[in-house]
C-alpha cells in the first residue's frame, strides 16, 4: 500500500470507529483492522480492543469478544494483556465467566500468570452453586493450574450436589479424559 492509501484506509476506519456505539461497535472495527491484513497498525488495533472491552457491560458479549480477541496473533506484549485481561475481569460475573477468563490468563500463549489465574479460579469457586459448573471448573483447575489437590476439593463439593452418583459420574466423564489422574 502506498502513503495515500494508508491515509484513506485510516481515515475510513477512524470514520467507523466515531459512528460506534458500544463495545461490541469497536470490537467489530477493530476485528475488521487486523482481520483485513492490509491495514496492519497493531497498537492501534489493540488499543481498539482495550476500549471494545471497557466499553461492554456483561459477561456474555466480553467473554464474545475475548473470544474473538484471544485467536488474533496480538499477545506479544504481556503488559497489555494483562490490562485487557483486568479490564474484563470488572465485567465478568459469575462461575463460568471467571473460569473461562482464569483458563485464558493461565494459558502460556496469553499470559501463563498461574497465581493470577488460581485467585481468579479460587473465586470462580466461591461463586460456583452448582455441580456442573464445578465440574468444569476442577477440570480447568486440574488442565491449567496443574493442581490436583484444589482440583479434587471441588470435585468432592460438586459430589454434594449431583441427585445420584450416575449423574456425576456422567458430567465427570464429559470433562475428564480417561487418562487423566484424577480420582473422583
Amino acid at each position: 500500500m502506498n502513503n495515500n492509501e494508508i491515509k484513506k484506509m485510516k481515515e475510513f476506519y477512524q470514520n467507523e470507529l466515531d459512528r460506534s456505539v458500544d463495545g461490541l461497535d469497536y470490537l467489530y472495527v477493530s476485528l475488521s483492522m487486523i482481520d483485513n491484513g492490509i491495514f496492519n497498525n497493531k497498537e492501534w488495533i489493540k488499543d481498539i480492543f482495550l476500549l471494545a472491552v471497557q466499553k461492554i457491560n456483561n459477561s456474555e458479549e466480553c467473554l464474545a469478544a475475548l473470544d474473538s480477541i484471544t485467536k488474533r496473533d496480538c499477545f506479544d506484549d504481556k503488559t497489555w494483556t494483562r490490562k485487557l485481561f483486568s479490564l474484563a475481569f470488572k465485567t465478568l460475573d459469575g462461575t463460568f465467566s471467571l473460569n473461562t477468563l482464569a483458563d485464558y490468563i493461565a494459558e502460556e500463549r496469553y499470559l501463563g500468570d498461574k497465581k493470577w489465574a488460581k485467585d481468579i479460579y479460587n473465586l470462580a469457586y466461591e461463586y460456583a452453586d452448582g455441580g456442573w459448573e464445578m465440574i468444569i471448573l476442577a477440570a480447568s483447575v486440574q488442565k491449567y493450574l496443574n493442581d490436583f489437590n484444589f482440583s479434587q476439593e471441588i470435585l468432592q463439593k460438586a459430589k454434594n450436589l449431583f441427585e445420584s452418583k450416575e449423574d456425576f459420574n456422567f458430567i465427570y466423564e464429559v470433562y475428564f479424559d480417561d487418562n487423566e489422574q484424577s480420582s473422583h
